[in-house]
């Protein structure tokens, strides 16, 4: 029996970060990596086709789970063990000397920076304690010491096809978490300033915040934007993006924003901030359009510029051709596999 990569994930629901582990994951094994995940999530479990563990890994229960340290403990020597959740770096950095003395190597993937409270001092300490860490966006490699071992890995993804028959309205649409974090109010601001009067179309479930902020975002949506307000609650992925020209993304603090590459891949044209990890993935006029961060009547511009379906098309065409090219699963997952040591 070689050695495994194990893939821990602590989330009870599918999100961005869920379906990166699953094409990196995916990406492995087809490259002859022995992977398993183990989740506490029924749906990730179950799309990973079975060969992975249910398992309450809940901060609490982890902490005290001798049964998960004797499963660590079996793993074949040389396995590398990846947390998909920050919070559980500090468990992994205590096990560490018996884990060293099993030869299994742990590594953080570090695609938020909410784990421990939002205290970046907390996760820099905490990334200490563990071998290796994968950083989504060299924005988040920045927040570790450089002591840390660190590399940035951008996230595998298979193609999006959005509906290819948009609807006539110019839409625009904002699609992810329903946090306050991703700043959905200055997103609606913005689409009220906007003189090109789009259809604005909010997908999501709650998260941060729970019902009282999502109901506070549509009343808010309604009284900005009356009619031309729309709330779809949370849609499968597939067909998130269906019906948009383009996406606003207003998250200044985003690790990287896998929506963002989704609608690249896709050919809707996404509008980020000039701050955290999302511009990084794109050109302004190119790859997307670039805003200046907390600033509504700069995104209005951006969606503004969208109008034109000339310009539309054509930056839609470019960033698609970028994402074929940056995002493909067996070229990222490979990339991960050196990164983790597990591949040449």
């Amino acid at each position: 029996m070689g050695p495994r990569v194990v893939f821990l994930s602590t989330s009870e629901a599918m999100w961005g970060a869920e379906h990166s582990l699953l094409h990196i994951a995916h990406g492995l094994d087809k490259l002859g990596v022995d992977v398993e995940v183990w989740a506490q999530s029924d749906e990730l479990i179950e799309r990973w086709e079975g060969r992975g563990r249910l398992i309450d890994l809940g901060i609490r229960a982890y902490t005290k789970n001798r049964r998960l340290l004797r499963m660590i403990g079996d793993l074949p020597n040389d396995s590398t063990v990846v947390s998909f959740d920050v919070s559980l770096a500090p468990t992994l950095a205590v096990m560490r000397p018996y884990l060293q003395r099993h030869r299994i190597r742990t590594a953080l993937d570090f695609h938020v920076d909410q784990g421990l409270g939002g205290r970046r001092r907390g996760i820099a300490l905490a990334a200490r304690g563990v071998d290796m860490s994968l950083c989504v966006s060299q924005f988040m490699a920045d927040q570790l010491s450089p002591r840390v071992r660190k590399t940035v890995v951008w996230r595998p993804m298979s193609p999006v096809i959005a509906d290819p028959n948009p609807p006539s309205n110019f839409t625009i649409g904002i699609v992810g978490r329903i946090d306050p974090v991703k700043k959905i109010e200055l997103a609606l601001e913005a689409a009220a300033a906007a003189e090109s009067r789009p259809q604005i179309v909010l997908r999501g479930g709650p998260f941060a915040g729970g019902d009282d902020y999502v109901s506070a975002v549509l009343e808010l949506g309604g009284r900005l934007l009356g009619d031309r307000f729309r709330f779809d609650g949370r849609v499968p992925q597939t067909s998130a993006l269906n019906g948009l020209h383009g996406l606003l993304h207003c998250n200044d603090g985003e690790p990287s924003g896998r929506v963002v590459a989704e609608a690249q891949s896709s050919g809707v044209v996404p509008i980020v901030p000039d701050a955290g990890g999302a511009p990084q993935f794109v050109t302004h006029g190119v790859t997307g359009l670039v805003f200046a961060a907390n600033d509504p009547q700069s995104a209005a511009t951006c969606i503004d510029t969208l109008v034109d379906p000339a310009v539309r098309s054509r930056i839609a065409a470019d960033a698609r051709r970028f994402a074929q090219e940056r995002y493909d699963v067996l070229t990222q997952s490979a990339a991960y596999g050196r990164a983790l040591g597990v591949l040449p």
